[in-house]
């Protein structure tokens, strides 16, 4: 189980966001093509603060994950996570157990790393640009502060805030408009 104390925020301009990541000798890492599959474990899982429950296809990397992520408020969460052989296997033992088969957020994202800050530009299918910055495992009451004074810093506007939002809150928030 990790904690994660993260800040998510509309990236308007993530070219210009690259040249200041750039300048503050953040280390690219990698790109990754993620698939979540989202899977209903109550009739409210796709509401902000509901314990969220997926299968994460990084499809380059040909790795797959079943994730659990149980929010404590809008910028922290309890992450439980392990490997999984086969995403197909997954996905029927979930359904067989009662867990129907919920929306997908489809995204590239690419990693940067700055110092134990993780950065995560990414590009959501049908939803646009956005910037992730956590920091894991912090006890520190600064941490936030920390992730707020680097967006700051990376031209992101503290109004494209949307912290607390998952992107499948988001994409169902379009769906259902």
């Amino acid at each position: 189980m990790n904690l994660e104390v993260e800040i998510k925020a509309r990236c308007l301009d993530p070219k210009a966001v690259k040249t200041r990541l750039k300048k503050l000798s953040a280390k690219y890492v990698s790109q990754v093509h993620q698939v979540d599959t989202y899977y209903q474990i109550s009739d409210k899982y796709f509401l902000n603060g509901q314990p969220k429950l997926r299968i994460r296809e990084e499809k380059n990397k040909q790795q797959i994950f079943l994730e659990y992520h149980v929010p404590i408020d809008d910028f922290k969460a309890k992450e439980y996570e392990t490997v999984l052989g086969d995403a197909k296997i997954g996905q029927f033992i979930l359904e067989k157990l009662g867990c129907p088969r919920g929306l997908v957020v489809d995204k590239i994202r690419e990693k940067y790393r700055l110092g134990k800050i993780n950065i995560d530009l990414d590009l959501v299918k049908g939803l646009g640009s956005f910037i992730e910055i956590e920091i894991m495992n912090s006890k520190s009451d600064k941490t936030l502060k920390t992730i707020y004074n680097l967006l700051e810093k990376l031209g992101v506007s503290k109004n494209e805030d949307v912290s607390g939002q998952s992107y499948l809150n988001l994409l169902w928030q379009k769906k259902n408009k």
